[in-house]
């Protein structure tokens, strides 16, 4: 159990933006005196300063690399001093990297962040503040995006309010416990006088430092994820097709079976229930090679969010298995799963425009039956069958070279290429993703 403080506040707008200039470029000076009390007594480390994704196993490096759009409960603003902030619609959450019942127990430690949590509420314009444990039903509800008053009710009588906070703490004999949230004093808001600070610079995401012709893998697959939505369907078939490459080590027909049905899934052709089936089935194989069994098992995993572990894990186990100890071979693994990656999101991941006039009834028959008549058990799109769709699309009027060149240019292409998908979108006829 970990302490965190509600504040009531008014919201996102021009307060809010101008007092996230300030938090993103310093901290105030209670919560950097907080922070010398936490080291003191050995209970925190630095941090860095920045926007970060709150839960996401999938992503190697969590950070973003501007203020995301606010109010959102799946980013928090990280400051050097371990504290995180959470911007809901009325609601602000203050997380410190600290354990409650030190909180409750240490005089000093709670003077200091008590102070802290005062000066944060008066920057962000708080007209109230609660203070509890990470466990408290409030919490999870105003993670949920309820409302602060409403969020305070989810306790019910057994965690509502105490009178102070030595009633919180439940201390037996036997066990520690603590229950109920306490209305921490503000003192009147006061003028708005926070320090004028210049805006962070608007950068987004920015395509990682050799996407188009090597890069590291990891990157990658964060940049990929980080797109807002993320194209987990794209994903998947990107693990899939890594998979396949491991084809002739998957002797069983159920572990085969299960790179088939995540491949389904992506498109939206069975539901969860039947890849849980698939994966079941997967589990129970005792024959072939435990090691690309095992990779299968945990492609499977790739099916509902939230996935447990980065994508680019699944592709080391593949690269391992391909390259067995060889280091030259499990780099070039590595080399084809990024040319894998660039394949089905593009050179230029950022977007590539389509003209309507193209999309001829010549060109989405060819588009999707390059989809769908694809060659097995590679799962490669016929190479054959793409430069007739390019020369399909010079016929309609396309000039585009970076659509032309790829289809017709060297290399694999696989179910996901941008490409085809590019086409199939535009034209509505693109297959459905999954949940």
């Amino acid at each position: 159990m970990d302490y965190v403080a509600l504040l009531k506040y008014p919201g996102p707008g021009e307060r809010l933006s101008r007092a996230l200039d300030y938090l993103e470029a310093e901290s105030p000076p209670a919560v950097r005196a907080a922070f010398q009390v936490f080291l003191s007594s050995g209970m925190v480390r630095p941090a860095t300063r920045g926007w970060e994704y709150k839960r996401r196993g999938d992503l190697r490096n969590p950070q973003v690399n501007c203020r995301p759009t606010l109010p959102s409960h799946e980013f928090w603003l990280g400051l050097p001093e371990e504290f995180y902030l959470t911007f809901g619609p009325d609601t602000v959450q203050v997380y410190p990297v600290l354990r409650w019942y030190v909180f409750l127990t240490d005089p000093a430690i709670q003077t200091a962040l008590l102070d802290a949590t005062v000066a944060l509420a008066g920057l962000l314009g708080a007209t109230e503040a609660v203070v509890t444990s990470d466990h408290h039903p409030a919490v999870v509800a105003s993670d949920e995006g309820v409302p602060f008053e409403e969020a305070l009710l989810a306790g019910g009588l057994r965690d509502g309010e105490r009178p102070s906070l030595a009633d919180l703490s439940e201390d037996t004999a036997e066990s520690w416990d603590s229950h109920g949230y306490w209305r921490l004093p503000l003192p009147p808001l006061g003028a708005d006088r926070i320090p004028s600070r210049p805006p962070a610079p608007a950068l987004r995401n920015p395509v990682p430092d050799g996407w188009q012709t090597g890069g590291d893998l990891d990157a990658m697959l964060d940049f990929v994820l980080k797109r807002e939505p993320p194209d987990r369907r794209k994903v998947r078939l990107w693990a899939c097709a890594c998979v396949r490459r491991l084809w002739g080590q998957l002797k069983s027909p159920p572990v085969r079976e299960g790179v088939e049905a995540l491949e389904r899934y992506a498109d939206g052709q069975i539901d969860a229930v039947r890849l849980q089936q698939a994966a079941a089935a997967v589990r129970k194989v005792r024959k072939g090679d435990r090691r690309a069994n095992a990779v299968v098992g945990e492609l499977l995993l790739l099916g509902e969010p939230p996935w447990g572990s980065p994508p680019g894990d699944l592709s080391r186990r593949v690269s391992a298995a391909v390259g067995e100890g060889d280091a030259a071979a499990f780099q070039a693994e590595q080399a084809a799963h990024a040319d894998l990656l660039r394949d089905i999101f593009g050179l230029d991941p950022l977007g590539q425009a389509v003209d309507l006039t193209w999309l001829t009834p010549t060109v989405l028959a060819l588009a999707r039956a390059t989809y769908e008549e694809r060659l097995l058990p590679s799962g490669h799109l016929d190479p054959v069958r793409l430069a007739i769709l390019g020369d399909a699309l010079l016929d309609a009027g396309c000039a585009d070279s970076v659509i032309l060149d790829h289809l017709r240019g060297p290399g694999t292409h696989v179910r996901g290429c941008w490409a085809v998908d590019l086409l199939l979108d535009a034209a509505g006829h693109s297959v459905t993703d999954a949940p």
